[in-house]
């Protein structure tokens, strides 16, 4: 059942939906650095939009790298003057966290977002193993994020059901979490795992004309805190 807090994040994904032509990616240089690994272009404008109207004071990042830089400079733009919104990218690759630093050091958001180097772990929950984030106390015992942007880790190492899983656990009440890379059947089993263990806890929509697919989960009650435990209720270590 949706609150308050879930209805007006409802509200912030239309909104940003109607705003997706008028966001501008110029400043994302240069164009070489899109591989097929990085979130698209429409993605990108998305984020954008969704950081404009949701207003986060926190973010997390599962994965790192053009979409890091996205979300921090539109957290700069849109958060209200005194306050400050907090980027947070988890990164298991040293050399993607070294870039992704790197470039946003250059971007002058280093104040604003970081990058948080943490090893993958394997844990089983509901009869799978699936590879979870090691959580950084920095993120871990931190109020909970209003926006969670899940983009790793990638399937050679296991895929996204996991870091879904935890997505949702560190959210709040009317909290987002996107999941990229929708319409690969990874993507769709891991939304149908999350749909499984939180049942009316959180509403899966499947947002249609993006060119790599897009998920977003609005979370409408709160079912976890800091650290995922080794199986939730009704699972099976």
């Amino acid at each position: 059942m949706k609150g308050p807090a879930s209805t007006a994040t409802t509200s912030a994904l239309d909104a940003a939906r109607e705003s997706l032509a008028a966001v501008d990616l110029s400043w994302l240089q240069p164009e070489a650095e899109r591989h097929s690994w990085t979130l698209a272009d429409d993605t990108l404008r998305f984020l954008t939009g969704v950081v404009a109207h949701l207003r986060p004071a926190r973010v997390v990042e599962f994965g790192s790298g053009l979409s890091t830089r996205v979300l921090a400079a539109a957290a700069a733009a849109s958060t209200k003057p005194g306050a400050s919104a907090t980027v947070v990218a988890l990164e298991n690759d040293p050399l993607f966290a070294r870039r992704t630093t790197a470039a946003l050091a250059a971007d002058g958001a280093l104040g604003r977002a970081r990058v948080e180097l943490t090893h993958l772990v394997v844990r089983r929950w509901y009869g799978r193993n699936v590879p979870v984030y090691d959580l950084p106390k920095t993120v871990g015992e931190a109020p909970a994020p209003q926006l969670v942007l899940v983009d790793g880790p990638p399937l050679p190492l296991g895929g996204r059901a996991g870091s879904l899983l935890q997505a949702v656990h560190l959210a709040e009440a009317g909290s987002l979490v996107l999941l990229d890379d929708a319409d690969r059947p990874s993507e769709q089993a891991a939304l149908a795992m999350a749909q499984k263990v939180f049942g009316s806890c959180i509403e899966i929509s499947v947002l249609d004309g993006f060119a790599k697919g897009l998920a977003a989960v609005v979370v409408h009650r709160a079912v976890g805190g800091s650290a995922l435990p080794p199986t939730f209720p009704g699972g099976s270590p």
